[in-house]
């Protein structure tokens, strides 16, 4: 699983571990960091990117499981990669925690209020 998470990370197109997100949405995304260990009789499993498509975390650590595992060899993992194979299967959400946003510099420094939409200010309907 090690090895797995070495090769997904850096700057390629996530789509096959996103797949509700294809066609919809740039799948490209910049994984800075990818990280597998075991502590007692947990697994646990660190991700760091830009940003993430919908579902893509839990792919990524099925994929990575059934690796582990033996039920996938490297070059299935390597055909995923390259767009060939989806991955999968997702992992339940149970037990994913977010730990940590960092915004860019800008942001903080802003002396703005930067704009929010929320329910009260989105554009709604009416029905006749």
């Amino acid at each position: 699983m090690g090895w797995g998470a070495g090769r997904v990370v850096g700057r390629r197109d996530f789509g096959p571990f996103s797949p509700g997100a294809v066609g919809r949405l740039n799948t490209v995304r910049n994984l800075l960091r990818a990280e597998v260990r075991a502590e007692g009789d947990l697994i646990k499993f660190d991700f760091e990117a830009d940003a993430f498509l919908p579902h893509q975390v839990r792919m990524m650590v099925g994929t990575l499981l059934r690796l582990g595992q033996g039920r996938l060899g490297p070059a299935e993992f390597e055909g995923i990669l390259a767009g060939q194979a989806q991955a999968g299967p997702a992992v339940p959400g149970c037990g994913l925690y977010l730990m940590g946003v960092t915004y860019p510099k800008w942001v903080e420094e802003s002396d703005e209020d930067l704009p929010v939409q929320t329910d009260r200010n989105r554009p709604t309907l009416a029905r006749h």
